[in-house]
């Protein structure tokens, strides 16, 4: 607003002799200010107001007023201009600070005195506080934007201040070398919300998929969780059960640590089973800013006879928002795992077999007896049809009579070298260790009966 005044008084005092076109582009810009505010001048000197001889001298506390570049935005259908303030202290020249416009709707003029005040009597409604909120999310998303597009900042930083203070529309942030408009509205339906990006979770994605290869197998594929944030840590692995057997690879090539998103696989031995269990881990430092504080200056002509601000200035007050950084230290863990069992399948084996030209009728199914594990199963004791069979590994064992140990038969006759054969499918069950233990074989035999005491069949573990 400071710049835009001043522009604009010296077209009218200063340049018409000037291109006309150039007279009314300029006047159209800053159509916003009412001409009776503008001016270069100190007021007093100007003859609007006669307000020198109110003028305080604050202990000699005060700041010499001076604009910088500008930048033009459009507000509430209003094209005005921007600027970040100098403030120099007039005591010490070493002591400079910057503020920007606390009031778009009043002008200020270079070499007016300013002092620093209490803005509790201006900022009634908490809007120092929200302001506070947007700025904090503003330096840490764009505050890259200061170095890059310095004007573009100011612009996103003086627009989030007027917005917060005349609840205004901002419609058009002109800067060719980044969108301040679209950071502006990413501000203000952000802001509420956390800036501490690094406060987030991240975790061990993927499967052990078997990838054989010669001599080895490589499990995976797996990846730390993308985080935009975080795309820059290491992560370390490490492995929890099975690094004595096994090594992190990408591209056959062994790796101790890997970034978000980057995809790892786990290489094995061939033979090796077991466990295998891994983390990956990685910490990070991050500069925190928190904008949690300002100073409010206001023109001295604004200030009573003791030296105090009654909230309601006549000349534009400006406002510094204050930086803190906080350093902070951030772990993340998480982790993954798999399985390798190549074990084989558990097997008994049932000896001492006894079987007869397989009737039926109750006796078996055509199996007498066998021995399983020490115990010898006969037909008129454990033998089950196997639709009972099927009911009673579904059930537990409560009386004391109940069977710990059944079996049940199926009968085939088949042809085998042109010769017919009976085929008995025959199941065991034990009860062992409060759970059924299922068994599964087949048992042929080509005479109609007898006994083979040496004959060994082996039975897989089916459940």
């Amino acid at each position: 607003m400071q710049k835009q005044n001043q522009i604009v008084h010296r077209i009218h005092h200063q340049m018409k002799t000037r291109i006309f076109s150039s007279l009314i582009a300029l006047s159209l810009i800053f159509s916003a200010c009412n001409d009776s505010l503008i001016s270069n001048n100190d007021p007093a000197e100007d003859g609007q107001n006669d307000v020198r001889a109110n003028a305080k001298d604050v202990s000699g506390s005060g700041y010499i007023l001076h604009s910088g570049n500008q930048a033009l935005v459009v507000i509430d259908s209003r094209t005005l201009g921007i600027t970040k303030f100098k403030l120099t202290s007039v005591t010490d020249p070493n002591d400079v600070q910057h503020a920007y416009c606390a009031n778009m709707n009043i002008f200020c003029y270079d070499g007016a005195t300013y002092y620093p005040v209490s803005a509790e009597k201006y900022f009634k409604k908490g809007e120092d506080t929200k302001i506070m909120a947007v700025l904090g999310y503003i330096v840490n998303e764009y505050g890259w934007l200061e170095a890059e597009n310095p004007l573009g900042y100011d612009q996103l930083i003086q627009c989030a201040i007027w917005k917060v203070i005349h609840d205004c529309e901002v419609t058009h942030i002109e800067n060719s070398e980044a969108d301040i408009l679209e950071m502006f509205h990413d501000a203000f339906a952000n802001f509420d919300k956390t800036v501490d990006d690094f406060d987030t979770d991240v975790t061990l994605e993927g499967a052990g998929a078997a990838n054989p290869g010669t001599g080895f197998t490589d499990y995976g594929t797996f990846w730390v969780s993308g985080n935009n944030v975080l795309e820059n840590i290491d992560f370390t692995l490490t492995f929890v059960h099975g690094g004595e057997n096994a090594k992190f690879v990408v591209d056959g090539n062994e790796i101790t640590t890997v970034k978000p998103g980057e995809l790892f696989y786990v290489r094995v031995p061939d033979g090796v089973t077991g466990d295998f269990n891994f983390t990956a881990g990685a910490s990070a430092t991050r500069d925190l800013l928190f904008v949690n504080d300002y100073a409010f200056y206001v023109d001295e002509h604004d200030l009573d006879d003791d030296g105090e601000f009654d909230g309601n200035p006549s000349f534009q007050p400006v406002i510094q928002p204050i930086e803190n950084i906080e350093k902070r230290e951030y772990f993340y863990s998480c982790s993954g795992g798999f399985a390798i069992n190549n074990e084989e399948t558990e097997k008994i084996v049932i000896t001492g077999i006894n079987w007869n030209n397989g009737n039926g009728n109750g006796n078996g199914g055509g199996i007498n007896q066998f021995t399983v594990n020490g115990i010898t199963l006969k037909n008129n004791k454990n033998y089950v049809t196997p639709e009972d069979f099927d009911v009673m590994v579904s059930k537990t064992p409560t009386g004391k009579n109940d069977p710990t140990a059944i079996y049940t038969v199926l009968e085939r006759t088949v042809t085998q070298n042109g010769t017919y054969v009976k085929v008995y499918d025959i199941k065991v069950a034990l009860y062992e260790n409060g759970i059924w233990k299922g068994y599964a074989g087949t048992i042929t035999v080509d005479n109609p009966g007898g006994n083979n005491q040496n004959q060994k069949i082996e039975l897989e573990r089916i459940y």
